[in-house]
């Protein structure tokens, strides 16, 4: 039995967690678990082949330029032909060069990129609202297209490769980059492109092997490279099995040449990956090698040939990394962004991809059935414990195994790049398996419990059992302060049906009128605590005062009055009209009583009040009287009105007393008419204008016949013969019950 109780708990924590890896807010939520692995591991070290040379501030100053897009390209030309005789394998601008600028000055940079072999120029891509027509379909329709703007012909024609850099901003974050873009056509981003480049001699030996159609020579060499890279990546995504094994007879070859075997391997897994991949960043800005334009451009132009780096075999990233130069943004929110606000910039970003591609360190998750798999043994874990161990062991238990999982995953991100999940197997499904096995175990203990109350209940008052029940576990005390609304209810005409009915035929009408008046009470919520021949006492209790209490006896009078009006039964021919007073305030709930016979039920002065309340509706010739402390002064649920300040019988202080009519939405145009004259009369009376009060309770008499109406226009004629001079504080003071 408690096996299988371990099974259920463990089969809807597992739903509940496959349920969250589906659901894009849970994706989200996972990926700040991403954040925490990036903060455990911290920064580390990018690989030596990548470089930034960053157009920053301080190369602005020196040449006397910005923004970057504008600098002469004869500038650029002479960092092309120092990379290249420096041996750079690629270089990559992060720039777009869609303008012409000076004739000459073009010319240069696209000898310079003729020259060098290797260069990446960015594309532009732009999204465009197109309209469906032009395509001959429906009429009023549009669609989104992702256009690609290539640099000018002259660059086009001279660049080994051409590639666009946008990103996916899906959050606050950038967590991913492309590889493919799927929407332009699925060509090649930057970074693919330039890892391309840089691997350009082994691609083309595998395409060579693959039987890949050959690039004809009156080609350019970008469309070249496109072809060549759009070929590969189609052949090896719908068939890889032949590059692997050519891959694998190459490694052979390839044996005792670690840096070229290195590149071998980095390979595949690029044109194998999906559309989007999850960048492994290295660390805040600047953790990837970086040196500033100026310093670079005059290291590689040195006469005397001193060289503060060595670009030979680098793949090397030109970009701007202020954002004042680029005139345009391209910084981007990561896990590593600094405190102050800086983020890594588009050329970072660049960079970084093209380094996980070259050290086949793109971020992993695991698969779908993987993830699965975890999901479903944490499941049965945290069932396990938290239904065998009580709740504080419980607890304990789960948070180190929490712990050893985060130490787990920590590890695999900080040596394979693996992803393992973290929040929904323990800040969703643990939780969620810990308070499920607190609920089943309550719900049992309850069940324990109800079958004792049911045994005491054939033999004692259901208003002791409770107490009795709990007095069972815990010390008996004289009682305990709530705060509560209390109904009294009585019914006219009793005495009279009781003269004149067979007892046993009044004891089943009376038993009749009790449960349908029982059932309304606990309907909403309440609680019958004492019935009194034709009285019920019922309460909303709670040990901090809470406003819904008052709203529910409200509600409950209500449709009391409504389903009940004048109660009848088919085995009686008579009725029981109800009368019902309602108060709220503290009171005590315990045992009364003394020697053999105690009851355990509501007393104090509010008990007392609500009696008095109920009986003040005999006078008024009205069915629910609420006090203001019940209304609180806010009646926004109900319809009421004001019927006066009154001083009840056997009390000193005033209270207010209104007459609930009915929820303001099911309000008829009658009642409403009725409130507002009404106010108009008590108005009046208050102010001791006795005759416009009069004239007011009589309008209230033209809509119907109103209990509240006549009563005043009674003490209204009765207070004209008073003496003039007599004190008035507008209460009306009651001796009588």
């Amino acid at each position: 039995m408690r096996l299988r109780k371990i099974f259920l708990i463990a089969f809807s924590t597992g739903i509940l967690g496959l349920a969250a890896i589906l659901h894009p807010f849970a994706e989200s939520l996972e990926q700040s678990g991403l954040d925490l692995l990036f903060h455990l591991r911290g920064a580390r070290k990018p690989p030596p082949e990548v470089v930034v040379i960053a157009i920053d501030n301080r190369s602005a100053r020196a040449f006397n330029l910005q923004p970057a897009r504008k600098w002469p390209r004869d500038l650029h030309a002479r960092m092309v032909e120092a990379l290249a005789r420096n041996g750079a394998k690629v270089i990559a601008f992060d720039l777009f060069m869609e303008d012409e600028q000076s004739a000459e000055g073009d010319r240069r940079l696209a000898g310079a990129m003729a020259y060098a072999g290797n260069v990446v120029l960015c594309q532009a891509l732009v999204s465009r609202i197109r309209h469906l027509d032009e395509w001959q379909t429906a009429r009023g329709q549009f669609a989104s297209l992702e256009q690609l703007i290539s640099p000018i012909p002259l660059f086009a024609d001279s660049a080994a490769a051409l590639g666009p850099f946008p990103l996916p901003l899906v959050s606050s974050k950038l967590r991913t980059c492309w590889t493919f873009k799927l929407e332009a056509g699925e060509c090649p981003t930057m970074p693919v492109v330039a890892f391309s480049v840089f691997n350009f001699d082994l691609l083309e030996a595998l395409a060579d092997r693959l039987h890949l159609p050959a690039n004809t020579q009156t080609e350019s060499p970008a469309h070249r490279i496109d072809q060549l890279v759009r070929g590969f990546q189609e052949t090896v995504k719908s068939n890889p099995q032949p590059a692997e094994e050519i891959v694998h007879e190459m490694e052979e070859h390839y044996a005792s040449d670690q840096g070229t075997l290195r590149r071998l391997r980095s390979l595949l897994p690029v044109y194998q990956a999906p559309e989007t991949v999850f960048l492994n960043f290295y660390g805040p800005p600047g953790t990837i090698t970086h040196l500033s334009y100026i310093d670079a451009l005059r290291s590689l132009e040195d006469p005397e040939g001193k060289k503060v780096f060595d670009f030979g075999g680098k793949a090397v990233f030109v970009g701007a990394v202020d954002l004042q130069l680029l005139g345009q943004k391209d910084s981007f929110h990561t896990v590593f962004s600094r405190p102050d606000g800086t983020d890594l910039c588009g050329v970072e970003i660049a960079a970084t991809a093209f380094a996980n591609f070259f050290e086949s360190a793109v971020v992993r998750p695991l698969g779908m059935f993987a993830q699965v798999a975890i999901m479903s043994a944490c499941a049965l874990l945290c069932s396990a414990v938290c239904f065998l161990l009580p709740g504080f062991f419980s607890a304990l238990i789960l948070t180190l195994a929490a712990g050893l999982w985060l130490g787990i995953a920590e590890y695999q991100f900080a040596r394979h790049a693996v992803w393992f999940p973290l929040i929904v197997p323990w800040l969703v499904q643990a939780p969620a398996a810990f308070f499920g096995s607190v609920l089943w175990k309550y719900r049992e203990t309850n069940k324990e419990r109800q079958k004792i109350t049911k045994a005491f209940g054939l033999y004692i008052p259901d208003s002791v059992v409770d107490n009795v029940v709990k007095d069972l576990t815990t010390h008996r005390t004289p009682g305990q302060m709530v705060f509560g609304a209390v109904m009294f209810s009585g019914g006219e005409r009793l005495t009279s049906l009781s003269e004149s009915t067979l007892p046993l035929e009044l004891s089943r009408f009376m038993n009749s009128y009790y449960e349908t008046m029982f059932n309304l009470v606990r309907r909403h919520g309440g609680t019958v605590s004492d019935v009194m021949g034709d009285s019920m006492l019922a309460l909303w209790a709670m040990v901090d005062p809470d406003p819904g209490l008052r709203l529910s006896s409200c509600r409950a009078a209500l449709e009391i009055i409504a389903e009940m009006g004048e109660f009848k039964c088919e085995s009686a021919p008579y009725g029981l009209k109800t009368r019902i007073g309602l108060h709220y305030g503290p009171l005590l709930i315990g045992t009364i009583g003394g020697r053999d016979h105690y009851e355990y039920r509501p007393v104090g002065e509010v008990v007392n009040t609500a009696a008095r309340i109920e009986s003040l509706n005999k006078r008024l010739g009205t069915r629910v009287l609420v006090s203001g402390d019940v209304l609180s002064g806010d009646s926004g649920f109900f319809l009421v009105r004001k019927l006066g300040d009154f001083v009840l019988a056997g009390k000193s202080k005033v209270i207010e007393i209104y007459e609930l009519m009915a929820r303001k939405e099911a309000a008829t145009n009658r009642q409403l008419r009725l409130a507002k004259l009404f106010v108009e009369g008590l108005s009046a009376f208050r102010e001791q204008r006795l005759d416009e009060a009069v004239r007011a309770f009589d309008a209230c008499l033209e809509t119907g016949e109103d209990g509240p109406a006549n009563y005043y226009i009674d003490l209204c004629r009765n207070a004209v013969q008073r003496p003039s001079g007599a004190i008035w504080d507008g209460a009306i003071r009651l001796e009588e019950k």
